[in-house]
């Protein structure tokens, strides 16, 4: 059952729809599809957009790899300088810690035997450690020195990076 009636399909409705159909077509062979045409233009600016965003993207793209390589070629060639100047510089802190490790022994500043220092008390020697000095093992010592050359560097490291242009110092 069908909620409306239809039309009667006769002959002059069908020359009718015929007539208006054909003048469909020849209305949208010469003027264009008016409703359709308005959008024409929209549509061919949204492609060009479209066309000119991709573009746009791969020459950013292409750009991006240009400076990620030109970036890391000189971050390599600053590690490898960095590297070299790293063997100087360990030598140095080498000599220099095991200077101090030496100059400052505990039983050098302190004697072979101690007497126990009371709290607050000055050490037995003028020239050694404050009062507020603490021993550590040589192992231990050494650790700290070869983790201050290391931090060191790396601010070197960063340094170089700023003058570069690679990094922006920190305020």
């Amino acid at each position: 059952m069908i909620p409306f009636p239809l039309p009667r399909l006769t002959v002059g409705n069908a020359v009718i729809a015929g007539l208006a159909l054909g003048l469909a077509v020849q209305t949208a062979r010469i003027e264009g599809f008016l409703f359709i045409d308005g959008y024409k233009d929209k549509l061919a600016a949204r492609d060009q957009t479209i066309a000119d965003m991709k573009k746009a993207s791969d020459e950013a793209w292409l750009l991006l790899l240009k400076q990620k390589a030109d970036f890391e070629a000189k971050a390599a060639q600053i590690a490898k300088e960095s590297n070299r100047e790293d063997h100087a510089v360990r030598i140095v802190y080498r000599d220099r810690s095991d200077a101090y490790a030496d100059r400052m022994r505990f039983d050098k500043v302190c004697g072979r035997n101690p007497a126990p220092a009371t709290q607050g008390s000055a050490p037995a020697v003028s020239d050694g450690p404050g009062p507020d000095a603490v021993v550590v093992a040589r192992s231990d010592f050494n650790i700290c020195t070869d983790n201050s050359r290391r931090i060191e560097r790396v601010h070197n490291l960063g340094d170089e990076w700023i003058i570069q242009g690679l990094a922006v110092p920190q305020d």
